[in-house]
This record gives structure tokens, sequence and C-alpha cells, in this order.
């Protein structure tokens, strides 16, 4: 092989690895806006209040039918619940880095699906549409099976940049 192949091989590598670490980076940083967003959002923390008043005592499948669908707290449970389904649809299109959303959010998805499970139950069976909120609970049984179980904790948390760190010995620091 000429040094001219070599070159355009090494400048390759180069490029593809930057261009990994550059997706990495801007995955991460998509994750923590949304993170920080949500904190933000009133509608989002009303929602997510509402659905923890109903763990601990309602009737939250009330909801789920017509007769109710509209009411304000309806909108609300459906605002979380919407918003919990686009995060999982993003994470399962590796738009946003799933270990950064577990940290943040594994213990209110655990809540909230305890909460909302009989909801989304009725709202399925009322409208005859078993595929809805389908990833958001895709998300919640990854979750919760990473909660109990070292494989798949190890699935969420590898990532790019801690393999680099790990190669690297700590000599290249690929933190945001």
């Amino acid at each position: 092989m000429e040094l001219k192949d070599l070159t355009v091989v090494l400048g390759v590598v180069v490029a593809v690895a930057t261009l990994r670490t550059n997706i990495g980076l801007a995955r991460r940083k998509q994750s923590s806006d949304l993170v920080f967003a949500g904190r933000d959002d009133q509608s989002f923390v009303t929602g997510i209040r509402l659905l923890r008043k109903f763990k601990a005592s309602g009737d939250i499948a009330s909801f789920a039918t017509s007769a109710n669908a509209m009411s304000e707290d309806a909108i609300k449970i459906r605002y979380v619940l919407n918003y919990f389904e686009a995060l999982a649809i993003g994470v399962r299109k590796s738009i946003y880095d799933e270990d950064i959303l577990y940290l943040n959010y594994k213990t209110t998805v655990k809540h909230m699906m305890g909460a909302a499970t009989p909801y989304i139950r009725a709202l399925r069976s009322n409208q005859d549409v078993p595929s809805l909120y389908c990833e958001l609970t895709w998300l919640a049984d990854r979750w919760h099976a990473a909660e109990h179980s070292t494989f798949a904790q190890l699935r969420i948390a590898i990532t790019y940049s801690r393999i680099l760190r790990l190669v690297s010995k700590g000599r290249i620091d690929v933190r945001p």
C-alpha cells in the first residue's frame, strides 16, 4: 500500500471517528435539553402530580371514556403520556441518549406507568386501538428490566464516550 493510500484511509478513519463523536455529543445535548425543558413545563409538572395523586387513590380509567375525554384532568394525563411516548420514540430511534434519560426519568416512568396503566388499557379498549402508547410501554418495560438485570443496565449504560474513555485510560475526556 502506498503512502498516499494510507493517508486517505487514515483520513477516512479520523472523519468517521469525529462524526460518531459529534453525533454522540448532539444526542446527549438533545437529551439534556429535553430533561430541562420538562422541568420548566407547567403542564408536564401538573400532569405528573395528577398521576401521582391517582396512583395513591383515584380511578384513572374513568378518564378514558368519551364522557370524560375532554376534561381538564384527562387532557393533563394525555399530555404527560404523549410527552413520554415521544421520548420513547426518540430513544428507540437513537435521537436521544437513553442513559441520560434513564438516569433522570426511570423513577418517574416507573410510578407514572403504575398509575397510568389502567387508563392506557381502557383507552385501547374504548378506541379499539391496541397500539396506543406502545412505545411508552416498551420503554417502561425496558427500564423495569434494567432495574433487575445487570445485562440490561449495561446495554443502556454502554455508550461510545464511555468506551472511548475506557480505551484511552482517561487520556481523552469526551464528557459534555
